[in-house]
């Protein structure tokens, strides 16, 4: 017998009571000792639902009738989030799905790491809308015209929208703007595959009070050729009201083969007193309302004179930058060729001279130096964590004190468990609602040796 099938429609529909959220944005409740997930559903929903995908261990399944009328009463504000997979927590309320988040953390530790942490967990919350400065959205050609908008939840059909909530009002005029270009230029732009929407982050209330147009980058990805060129393409992106323009064949590491530039294509980023900027093919963290924060948690206000730092995944200096205010020395270690570039420019205008930037793997540079005599280990790793040289190492030499900022509940909770089981102790745990609305979740956890 096949590990997973698909049941056919209206096979098996069952009452189902949803006992709580689980990571990805999913419901679970139990049916006759088996394990379901359902989407949009919340804490305490009594539904009627269809089983969609079976496993041996779980079954997925959707809501029969209709959910998002009554979901702890609240009614979601996006007309296309029943089929977009843009958001999976808005038909929750704001303080809902901020509860959702801390039990899911809390369980992920618990399950992943045999942690039971038994102290406060405050989330830290912003606006639940305009609050991104970084979207991609996917383009689709059909017979009957242009999608352009995220993918439809489990799949890559792409939902069609004119008007996202996660971005500012500018990145939603510009967001039209293409959309009449993709329309009316069907053939110079048929290699576009998605695109990416980039808004400096301006902090200050005076820096955002100034005029916002013409400081947004679109980042064109194409899936082959050189994509859309030209003089025609130039006064497009004058037209628009752009502040610059990039067409690569990729999102991240692309910046050597970009197939196109115009304008300005590095944003500049204004976060913790220092101005950051960033190609659009270096990370940089997305909500313009909590950057300050997350700075903030990660390295606090008026801190202890320290006298070794070491920033793992750096990127283009987000935490380095503030760090060396405090610090007599910051190594920064990342990977990325176009983030190390930024952060050394970043530092060279900040006129910044004790922080070095080390482009190798957080791993590499690990297994290679380690931690001896170092008092503050910063870590933000990508989704899967941090590898096992760096847990390893940290465990061998153990800093005064780690910093982990984590944007995936399941690879915290493993890698706090091992480096507990290595004599490091969690002794703080902040969570910040970086994307309301969604199931993603970003958390700074504070660990101390025994």
């Amino acid at each position: 017998m096949s590990s997973a099938s698909r049941p056919t429609a209206g096979e098996g529909r069952f009452p189902l009571l949803i006992d709580k959220m689980v990571a990805g944005g999913l419901g679970l409740g139990r049916h006759e000792g088996q394990v379901v997930f359902v989407p949009r559903s919340a804490p305490g929903d009594r539904l009627l639902v269809e089983p969609r995908h079976r496993q041996r261990d779980f079954l997925r399944a959707e809501t029969v009738e209709d959910l998002l009328d009554f979901a702890l009463g609240f009614h979601p504000p996006c007309p296309h989030f029943a089929s977009c997979g843009g958001c999976s927590f808005m038909h929750l309320r704001p303080e809902a799905q901020q509860e959702a988040k801390r039990q899911i953390v809390l369980e992920s530790l618990r399950r992943g790491g045999g942690i039971a942490f038994s102290g406060d967990v405050p989330v830290r919350t912003g606006p639940e809308t305009g609050y991104r400065v970084r979207a991609r959205f996917h383009v689709k050609r059909t017979r009957r015209g242009t999608l352009v908008g995220f993918y439809q939840p489990g799949t890559h059909r792409v939902v069609d929208v004119d008007r996202c909530l996660q971005v500012s009002a500018e990145a939603n005029r510009v967001l039209r703007e293409i959309r009449d270009f993709l329309a009316a230029s069907p053939r110079g732009t048929a290699t576009i595959e998605s695109f990416e929407l980039v808004e400096p982050v301006m902090t200050s209330p005076a820096a955002e009070k100034t005029q916002i147009e013409g400081r947004l980058i679109v980042h064109f990805i194409v899936k082959m050729g050189r994509g859309p060129a030209g003089r025609n393409l130039e006064e497009w992106a004058r037209r628009a009201g752009l502040g610059g323009l990039v067409v690569s064949h990729g999102g991240l590491e692309t910046g050597p083969g970009d197939l196109g530039r115009i304008g300005q294509t590095r944003a500049l980023h204004q976060v913790a007193g220092f101005e950051l900027g960033a190609t659009v093919h270096a990370f940089f963290q997305a909500n313009r309302f909590l950057m300050d924060a997350l700075v903030e948690e990660v390295v606090p206000v008026d801190p202890p004179r320290l006298g070794r730092a070491v920033d793992l995944y750096c990127g283009v200096g987000l935490f380095s930058l503030p760090l060396a205010r405090s610090v007599d020395h910051v190594v920064g270690v990342e990977v990325s060729a176009a983030a190390v570039a930024d952060a050394r420019l970043n530092a060279r205008r900040a006129g910044i001279a004790n922080v070095s930037f080390r482009r190798e793997t957080a791993a590499a540079y690990a297994g290679r130096q380690g931690f001896p005599a170092v008092d503050l280990v910063v870590a933000d790793p990508p989704r899967a964590g941090l590898e096992r040289a760096v847990v390893a190492a940290l465990c061998q030499q153990p800093p005064k004190e780690l910093r982990y900022v984590s944007c995936d509940p399941a690879s915290l909770g493993r890698d706090v468990g091992r480096l507990r089981e290595g004599g490091l102790e969690l002794v703080r745990l902040v969570l910040l609602d970086l994307f309301p609305n969604t199931h993603h979740i970003e958390s700074v956890a504070t660990l101390r040796p025994r």
